[in-house]
């Protein structure tokens, strides 16, 4: 055992620590939960605070309080994580965690309105669910029989004392959204301009709790991979793709190689999709749609690549439980090597038209988030990567044949917008580079392991229920 672990341990009641592969699980009290955190964060170095999920444990144990907290810390010097597990009386509120990470707050508050637990935090009520929401919805008992009436909190600044009359007289605000002219309250920005210059915002999230953890308690394992593709409708094999790893690593199930290296192939033609719809949409809000429309074919070359593959072009319905419902079909590689040359071309198109444009130059060198702040915030993936953090899973924790590829993580320097543009450019290039290394050396072999190739109604596959938020 390394230093690192056994001096973590020590921290800890020896029997409330236990040592998996992918970290470690502890137990602590509420009273305990703020000291014990800051210990963590200073003393061991565990500065990124992935998650906060709240767990009902209603008819599923003998414990004296009904709910759990988990919060998932990770170390990042030693790739190290920890689940640190809180027994919760929904009758006296927790100590927030807000003061030493600040993206707490938000997790904190999807355990508040959906399981109805409190923190010592101010917040602003109803950011998850609609205002004419009420109850929590992901609770056991929860019927949706009874829905109350929520107050909403009107968004608006407070006076700055600061100013003097005539700064006063020359500062004006304007909303910006809802972005989204199908979804309600998606999300809205109040800025406060002086000239061009924004001096203040807040921001509204609007309802973007889906409760599909609620819905996926109806269902089985299989039947639950259509409602994780639905989450993400720009990458939905990448959510899906997860589900089933999850389970079948819960079950101890090894998928056939070929599956596994097809999986791989979608998961970063994925990748490639929702990057360059970010860029596109970027583009037209810095004023370039000449850009936008170069996204915009890219996107359709992947997504025929996907609809030769299953005949849909979103919501794939490629994965199962134990491996993929369909192989690859006859000349289905040859059209992937066509499609990744176009879309390189593409681009470079979009290179040579917007990387070095002193307009998207301009407009990109702000909202810097420094290494420090991006991890206070819990903030992943290519933002992450932007502001100088390197942690990329496919490196960290390999899955598939991730660990025999050659691929390099690119890192922005300042963590400004114009980083983050540039991570998401070369993401796109080492994600082609690993579809080609993955197609030359294509496994032969099964696509699904044969106990799972029945009809997914025939296979007694029941589930215990999801207990824990997002």
């Amino acid at each position: 055992m390394s230093t690192f672990l056994e001096n973590l341990r020590q921290e800890f009641d020896q029997n409330n620590f236990q040592v998996f592969k992918d970290g470690a699980e502890a137990t602590c009290s509420v009273k305990n939960l703020s000291i014990l955190a800051g210990v963590l964060k200073e003393k061991y170095n565990f500065i990124f605070l992935l998650d906060i999920c709240a767990i009902d444990l209603q008819g599923k144990s003998n414990s004296e309080n009904r709910f759990e907290l988990v919060y998932h810390f990770l170390n990042l010097e030693e790739f190290f994580k920890l689940r640190l597990v809180v027994p919760v009386d929904e009758s006296k509120p927790v100590a927030s965690l807000e003061k030493l990470w600040s993206g707490a707050k938000k997790l904190e508050s999807e355990s508040r309105e959906m399981f109805g637990l409190e923190f010592n935090s101010d917040y602003k009520p109803c950011t998850l669910d609609p205002e004419d929401f009420g109850g929590f919805p992901l609770r056991k008992d929860y019927t949706g029989s009874a829905v109350d009436v929520v107050s909403v909190l009107p968004t608006e600044f407070p006076e700055d004392l600061s100013l003097d009359n005539d700064q006063r007289g020359v500062r004006s605000w304007v909303n910006i959204g809802p972005h989204h002219p199908v979804m309600k309250n998606n999300i809205r920005l109040m800025l406060e301009l002086e000239g061009e210059y924004i001096r203040r915002s807040q921001i509204e999230t609007g309802f973007y709790h889906r409760g599909w953890e609620k819905q996926a308690e109806s269902f089985n394992y299989h039947q639950i991979i259509a409602l994780t593709e639905r989450l993400n409708h720009q990458s939905p094999f990448i959510a899906s793709t997860i589900w089933c790893r999850l389970i079948e690593e819960s079950l101890s199930v090894v998928i056939p190689d070929r599956s596994m290296a097809i999986r791989m192939v979608f998961i970063e033609l994925s990748r490639i999709h929702d990057h360059l719809n970010c860029i596109g949409h970027c583009a037209v809000a810095g004023g370039n749609e000449s850009v936008f429309f170069l996204c915009q074919h890219a996107r359709e070359l992947v997504y025929e690549l996907f609809e030769k593959m299953t005949g849909s072009r979103m919501n794939p319905s490629l994965n199962k439980i134990g491996g993929l419902k369909y192989d690859l079909p006859i000349g289905w590689v040859t059209d992937c090597f066509e499609a990744l040359k176009k879309i390189e071309e593409q681009i470079d198109n979009v290179n040579q038209l917007f990387t070095k444009s002193s307009i998207w130059l301009d407009r990109n060198m702000v909202c810097e988030i420094n290494a420090l702040r991006a991890l206070e915030l819990g903030i992943t993936g290519p933002v992450l990567r932007g502001s100088g953090v390197n942690y990329d899973l496919r490196k960290v924790e390999p899955c598939y044949f991730y660990s025999d590829v050659d691929f390099e993580i690119p890192l922005g320097v300042k963590g400004q917008s114009y980083d983050r543009y540039l991570v998401r450019m070369e993401e796109m290039r080492q994600s082609m580079s690993i579809i080609i290394q993955v197609l030359d050396n294509l496994p032969t072999g099964d696509i699904c392991l044969p106990e799972f190739l029945a009809p997914c109604s025939e296979i007694n596959m029941p589930h215990k229920g999801v207990y824990s938020s997002m």
